[in-house]
């Protein structure tokens, strides 16, 4: 227990530091009802928690630091009552701790590191029968020797075995005499007590357990409150994201607005260029028109006058053709006024072909400065409208980073 005792660090042990042989695998069988059912001897069906799990690992390796430990189902349940903070009597941590059914357990050769714990356990409460207490005595003598077989077979005598002792070696047999010849002379007593060991590793495991208990109790309500304000701060940056995400909406909506506006402007400008090029092919077959009559006009006194002047002369060549040329002026004379009506009908009809023109004109012109207005104004609207795409774009670009950088 030493050095882990009232340390603030937690015991980790990992699976790949278990390092041993095939064979020395198969020595721990009596640990375990069904062999080698589990992983290399871990159990990690009922071991869910890999805390629990290390400190229970943790544990049986301070026990016998030297030798692999594994760790099953009964080893866990009593740190997680421990861990809950459940009050519990020794016998009760001793039964959750190391109660394994003995009957079973002692059933073959005892070849296992846990075994004289066990035993140690199993008598101080009081759970050993008469046998049991004959064949594991309190305190024994082990041979000091230095050779490999040789601690071997102590280790074999030190009554971790039952009833049928272990053959020795076939080369090197040693009888009853010679062992006890060579523990008298080199002999040590090791006395394993009960409260002995409840002093040195029960107790301060038990403080260490104590110490970490109340450091995750410590920890849990300021976890709790991390935990609710991350909450809090996750829903504030959902909603402001949703904000966002509905701003950026009515931007796109705007932006559409704006694009289909300015489609309607384009167009409209269109149709006023096609009308304004119908009006002035008008005005020009009018004017065309208007220079007929003119050159009509113009034709028509001509010949009145060459008519007036070719009468004049036969009034004067002839005086006997007087009557008929007199008749024939008056003939030519109505046919002047005839004609001076159609002159006057002519007149009046070109009076209102030109306050036709006139009308014409004056539409033209207002039309040729509505346009040239639209004209003027719509590198300005335009410019303006470009500028208004800029800004949404900038916004839209700006909502778009900002959810990036939310997310």
């Amino acid at each position: 227990m030493g050095p882990c005792a009232g340390s603030d660090g937690d015991l980790m042990f990992e699976k790949d530091s278990v390092k041993i042989t095939r064979a020395e695998e198969f020595t721990f069988v009596p640990l375990f009802k069904n062999g080698r059912s589990w992983t290399n001897g871990w159990k990690t069906a009922d071991n869910k928690d890999p805390k629990r799990r290390a400190i229970a690992l943790g544990i049986m390796h301070i026990l016998q630091p030297h030798r692999t430990t594994y760790v099953k189902a009964w080893q866990v349940g009593f740190f997680e009552r421990v861990m809950k903070g459940n009050r519990m009597h020794w016998a009760r941590i001793f039964d959750d701790l190391v109660w394994i059914n003995a009957s079973a357990r002692w059933a073959r050769i005892l070849a296992n590191h846990l075994t004289a714990y066990l035993v140690n356990f199993y008598r101080g409460m009081g759970l050993l029968t008469k046998e049991e207490e004959k064949r594991f005595l309190k305190k024994r003598k082990v041979l000091a020797v230095e050779s490999s077989e040789d601690c071997c077979r102590g280790w074999w005598d030190c009554g971790e075995h039952h009833g049928d002792p272990m053959p020795p070696p076939p080369d090197k047999e040693v009888n009853s005499e010679v062992a006890t010849k060579s523990s008298e002379e080199g002999s040590k007593t090791l006395e394993i007590g009960f409260p002995d060991f409840l002093q040195d590793s029960v107790f301060p495991l038990l403080k260490y357990l104590d110490t970490k208990r109340e450091k995750y109790i410590k920890r849990a309500p300021s976890l709790t409150a991390e935990c609710a304000a991350a909450k809090a701060t996750l829903q504030e940056q959902e909603d402001q994201l949703c904000e966002k995400e509905i701003e950026c909406e009515v931007l796109q909506l705007n932006l559409a607005k704006k694009s289909e506006r300015c489609a309607e402007l384009e167009e409209v400008c269109r149709s006023l260029r096609a009308t304004n090029e119908n009006a002035q092919k008008v005005i020009v077959d009018l004017c065309g028109r208007l220079e007929k009559s003119k050159e009509a006009y113009e034709a028509a006194v001509k010949h009145v006058e060459r008519l007036i002047a070719i009468a004049g002369k036969r009034e004067q060549m002839h005086g006997e053709k007087l009557a008929k040329v007199e008749a024939r002026r008056v003939e030519e004379a109505r046919f002047a006024e005839d004609l001076w009506g159609k002159i006057a009908e002519a007149k009046t009809a070109e009076e209102e072909l030109c306050s036709k023109i006139a009308e014409l004109m004056n539409e033209r012109d207002k039309k040729f400065k509505h346009a040239e207005k639209l004209t003027a104004s719509l590198p300005e609207k335009i410019w303006k409208h470009e500028g208004e795409l800029t800004d949404w774009a900038k916004k839209l670009a700006d909502c778009e980073s900002a959810r990036s950088l939310e997310v």
